[in-house]
């Protein structure tokens, strides 16, 4: 059986460590948003590079101030991927942290974790 490389096991943890182990899955589901946001933002932006592309072939057909408007709208939109990829960097660094704060014996190996017995998942 095949295990993903993003997949880890936790044993059951203690009073003390549920905390952290909260915080490290809001920080990761927020990583995963982020990520999301990134894309679409990403997206958007290609999707919106098309008419401007256009522009730059046929400048002749469209009006200066709608020339200038749209590259204005584009660079507006990089400057938002520039967040998103900032927001997202942010949200990986706040993950990482949670995880550095965990011991190693709470963190155990996929092949660790399929090789335990049931009564260890209790």
């Amino acid at each position: 059986m095949a295990v993903d490389e993003d997949f880890f096991a936790l044993r059951a943890p203690r009073q003390e460590e549920r905390a952290r182990l909260e915080a490290i899955f809001r920080a990761d589901s927020a990583l995963e948003r982020a990520r999301g946001l990134r894309l679409l933002v990403v997206q958007l932006l290609a999707a919106f590079a098309f008419p401007v592309w256009l522009i730059a072939l046929w400048p002749s057909r469209f009006s200066p101030g709608f020339r200038d408007a749209a590259l204005g709208a584009w660079g507006a939109g990089l400057l938002v991927v520039l967040l998103a990829l900032a927001h997202e960097a942010r949200c990986r660094h706040r993950r990482a942290r949670g995880m550095a704060t965990l011991p190693r014996a709470v963190l155990k190996s996929p092949s660790a974790a399929c090789a335990s017995g049931p009564e260890a998942e209790s």
